[in-house]
Parts: structure tokens; sequence; C-alpha cells
């Protein structure tokens, strides 16, 4: 599907952890970027629409 839902979280490792425990579809590895100054994740919903949840890093 052509469109990514990107939520902002105070505390990604808590949502990455409950992804994985509840197996989530998609799920994949944590990431961080220095250039966007975010650490995320992607997962797919039911739908198999792209879910991104990230957390912006210090100084950003």
């Amino acid at each position: 599907k052509t469109v990514q839902l990107c939520l902002r979280v105070p505390d990604v490792d808590a949502w990455y952890a409950w992804a994985e425990a509840n197996k989530v579809a998609g799920l994949t590895k944590m990431f961080d970027s220095d250039e966007l100054g975010i650490r995320a994740f992607a997962m797919n919903d039911p739908e198999g629409y792209q879910i991104e949840v990230q957390t912006a890093r210090p100084g950003h």
C-alpha cells in the first residue's frame, strides 16, 4: 500500500517490546537515523498498511 502512518512516542523501546511480545506482522528491526534524529521501527497493521513508530533523539 502507498500510505505509511508515523507515530511519535515518548518510549519507542517499550512499544518495540510490546510489538515483539505480540508477534506483530511485518515487524522490522529497531534502527537509528542520525540524519532524521530518530530511533524507530516499522510494523504492519491488520489491513497491510505500514506503521512507523519513532522517538526523537535528544537534540532533535
